[in-house]
Order: C-alpha cells, then sequence, then structure tokens
C-alpha cells in the first residue's frame, strides 16, 4: 500500500445521484426495517466520472484520513460480522467480505433492494481501486450474516439474537456490526436479545448498532445497555438532524453529507443515516484492536468515547492514544495529505443533543474547509436563488450565479417515507431560469460541469423555503 496507493488516491466522486434507502414495511410480529439510512437528492448519472479525493467526506468528518494507508497490522485484521440484508459482490467487497452465510440457509447475497448490507460492507473497507466509494479501514474483514428473508421487508426482532449468535461462531471476529432500528420489542424479545449480547461481552467481542434515524430516543436494538449506540453527524461537527440522541448515545460517527457508491454500478451516491455512523466505527474498533490486540472490547469502546472532539469519534486522537502515532505519521505521508490541524477548543458553542445533556464545542470544519491532496479539483459556487415565483400550477425558479461553463442539474422528489424521497423528475441544461409543474415535495439545484467538483446542492422545499 504505498506508491501504487498513493498513486490510485483519487476516490470517488462526489454525491451525484440520489437513491432511496429506506423501508417503513411493519407487521405485528415484525419490526421496521428503518435500515438506519438517509439518502437525499444529488446530481445525475452524467456526472458520475466527476472524481473527488481521498480523504472521503466520512474520513474527515472521523479525523480517519490516515486509515486507508495504514500498513497491515502485525498479527493480522480483526473481522465484523455485519448483521445485515447480505452483500453481493463487487469491486469495493471481493476483497474484504470472507465469508456470506443466511440465517435461512440460502444465498449469502443481498436480498434488500435498496441493497443496504452491500453499501454497509462497502462503507467500511472498500478499497482505494477507482470503483465505487473508498471505505473506513480497507484491511477490515467482513463476515456478512444474512437475516433477511428473500423477498421481505422486515424480519422478526430474534433475527438479531440469531445473528449474533451466528457470529459469534466465526472466528477473528471482533466487532459485531447492527445497522437496523425498529420499535419497542416486547419483554421477551429484549430479554433474548440480552442473553445473547451477554455473550458477545462475555467473548470480548464488541456490539455496535445505528442509534436511530427517528431523531428522539435511542431504538432497538441500540436501546439495550450492552450495545453500543452510535449517532449520526456531520461535517459541522454536530448531530445530523434526524439521529438518535440521549444519554445512551456516547458517540456519534460520519452520517450525513456522505458519499457512498451503487453496489452495481459504482456512481456515486449521497448517503447519510446512523447505519452508515455504525459502519464507520464497527471498522475504526476492528482496526484499532487489530493494532492493540490486548486491547478489550471494553477498552476499546472506552477509547474511541474518551477521545472524541464534542462526542464524535476522532479516530487520530484515539489511535494516537493507544500508542500509534508513528504508525499514523507513515500513513499520512504515504497518502500525501496533511493531517488536519485540530478542531478549536473555544469560541461559540452549539449543542447536538448527545448524551442528554447535549454535546458542545466549536463547530467542526466543513469538509471544503479541510486539506486535501493537491490534484483536488475546485469546486463550482453553490448555486443561489435570485428569485422564486409561485403560481398556482407552477414554480419558476430564477438562479443568480451560474457559472458560464456550468450545467444546473435539477431534481425534483415526492416523499415516500420519513427520510429521502422517490426521484420524479430529472431536468439539465445551461440555463438560469426553470419552469417547474407543482408536482414535487422538493427540490434539489446543483451545478456541474468538466474539471470541476460540482457545487454544494441548494434543496429548495415548497415554494419560497429553502433549507
Amino acid at each position: 500500500m504505498r506508491g501504487s496507493v498513493h498513486r490510485a488516491a483519487v476516490a470517488k466522486a462526489a454525491a451525484v445521484r440520489t437513491s432511496k434507502r429506506l423501508t417503513g414495511a411493519r407487521s405485528p410480529r415484525g419490526t421496521t426495517l428503518v435500515a438506519t439510512v438517509l439518502a437525499i437528492g444529488c446530481i445525475g448519472a452524467e456526472a458520475a466520472r466527476a472524481e473527488t479525493p481521498t480523504p472521503s467526506p466520512a474520513a474527515r468528518i472521523a479525523h480517519a484520513e490516515f486509515l486507508p494507508y495504514m500498513d497491515p497490522p502485525p498479527s493480522g485484521a480483526a473481522a465484523v460480522c455485519l448483521v445485515d440484508t447480505g452483500v453481493d459482490l463487487n469491486p469495493d467487497t471481493a476483497g474484504n467480505v470472507v465469508e456470506r452465510v443466511a440465517l435461512d440457509g440460502g444465498d449469502g447475497g443481498d436480498v434488500w433492494p435498496g441493497k443496504h448490507g452491500t453499501e454497509m460492507a462497502m462503507a467500511m473497507g472498500a478499497p482505494i481501486n477507482g470503483w465505487g466509494t473508498v471505505g473506513a479501514w480497507p484491511l477490515v474483514k467482513i463476515v456478512s450474516v444474512r437475516v433477511m428473508a428473500p423477498g421481505a421487508g422486515e424480519f422478526p426482532f430474534n433475527a438479531y439474537a440469531k445473528g449474533i449468535s451466528t457470529c459469534l461462531k466465526r472466528a477473528g471476529v471482533r466487532v459485531i456490526n447492527l445497522s437496523f432500528s425498529g420499535a419497542q420489542p416486547t419483554n421477551d424479545e429484549i430479554a433474548h436479545l440480552a442473553t445473547y449480547a451477554a455473550q458477545a461481552r462475555t467473548r470480548d467481542v464488541s456490539l455496535v448498532a445505528g442509534a436511530g434515524n427517528a431523531g428522539g430516543n435511542v431504538e432497538w436494538p441500540a436501546a439495550d445497555p450492552a450495545i453500543f449506540a452510535v449517532g449520526a453527524a456531520g461535517p459541522d461537527g454536530v448531530l445530523c438532524d434526524f439521529s438518535a440522541r440521549g444519554a445512551h448515545v456516547l458517540l456519534a460517527a460520519a452520517g450525513c453529507g456522505l458519499a457512498l457508491a451503487d453496489p452495481a454500478t459504482g456512481e456515486p451516491v449521497s448517503f447519510a443515516g446512523t447505519s452508515p455512523a455504525a459502519a464507520f466505527t464497527s471498522a475504526a474498533l476492528a482496526a484499532l484492536r487489530s493494532y492493540r490486540p490486548a486491547l478489550s472490547a471494553e477498552q476499546a469502546a472506552d477509547l474511541l468515547v474518551r477521545t472524541a472532539t464534542n462526542g464524535i469519534l476522532d479516530s487520530e486522537a484515539a489511535f494516537r492514544a493507544a500508542g500509534l502515532g508513528d504508525a499514523i505519521d507513515a500513513a499520512a505521508a504515504r497518502n500525501g495529505t496533511p493531517l488536519p490541524d485540530p478542531a478549536p477548543s473555544n469560541g461559540p458553542t452549539r449543542s447536538s443533543g448527545i448524551g442528554g445533556a447535549g454535546i458542545t464545542g466549536q463547530p467542526t470544519p466543513s469538509g471544503s474547509e479541510r486539506p486535501v491532496q493537491a490534484t483536488s479539483p475546485a469546486r463550482l459556487t453553490f448555486p443561489r436563488l435570485r428569485a422564486m415565483k409561485c403560481g398556482h400550477r407552477a414554480v419558476v425558479l430564477a438562479l443568480a450565479n451560474r457559472p458560464s461553463a456550468a450545467t444546473v442539474v435539477v431534481r425534483l422528489y415526492t416523499r415516500r417515507t420519513e427520510f429521502g424521497g422517490w426521484l420524479l423528475k430529472r431536468l439539465g441544461r445551461r440555463d438560469s431560469r426553470f419552469r417547474l409543474r407543482r408536482e414535487y415535495d422538493y427540490v434539489t439545484v446543483q451545478y456541474v460541469a468538466p474539471g470541476l467538483a460540482p457545487s454544494a446542492k441548494l434543496r429548495v422545499t415548497g415554494c419560497g423555503r429553502r433549507r
């Protein structure tokens, strides 16, 4: 992972396509599959070749820019057991997924249309290979346990316990990742889960779960006291507004403003949720316990919490606290990207609501403010509205600052679930004025141009409200 990795370090592309990644079906006996994912708007496939260099947005949020360039751990990489919808093999998963099993005895591939399990495997360990995305730690090994039945949008709550039990039978597993959240289970179901969670603790295996996407209290299974609940934070250093919060959320990780990739095509997609936050944390824990195998599950989790910056995962601080400073410096030099300066500790504070009283502190600089490689293309300016005219059947948007070389990509969405939406229509042309039928819930506007990084997305909700 030396010169070749450095030369290949043009990673992956700016978020260019919206995908809806949620299902909300629930039966009386099943749990809602709130596969903790929030996918919000972007641009289209015609810009899929536009690339931004590593570090990824998630790595910047987690101060883990160095992690993809670390040398292999002397005793080998630990495995994360991913209890999810299964994993499909593609260029970003084939090298990391060492085993795929299914509770129903069938194929271990991803059976959910949203490919949630595959996305999480990519978020954890996708390599720098010119395809798809870059994961938290490309050396991680992944054991995939499919708990969803083919064609289902839900699974019984006891699938969590069965998934944990299956993971504990696999050698080398040091972390179990549960990237789902659901409604309150019965007392019997809670007791059943607690039994297997206790077994994981006895065997010194870390249990990590996404805290939930409903913006309130921690959801199950992350609400189990034995499970490390992870909230979602963004580039501004505060909780994403959809993230669960409260005293049980001791840590947040990168969960909004992310750039992952379509598991089938490798095209970049915008992604958010507590699922990718939990996946990133799981990979970071696996890496930490691989380079420092003497750390117990409890010690490793405590180290992440203790070194967090305002409650948000700070991978560099955790690894340095574990005595891995020289390895970090070597990896950073190999990457060719200077490590970011620590976030300032003074100045205005802003509460994010983790841990009951909330995390406060100077917001972390946005991704665009962090150092990137010299090969990073300039970013187009953020779209700005000059005027919006609301008619009975149509809305006219007029842009104030379209660069002469830029194409304006407008996508119209309708809400179908609590998060995200379905794409209704895509428009793209070199014009500063658009007339849109009032059939949408929100639109996104973005500038794209050859040789330049796409602009951030302007989201226009309703008529006259911008967000």
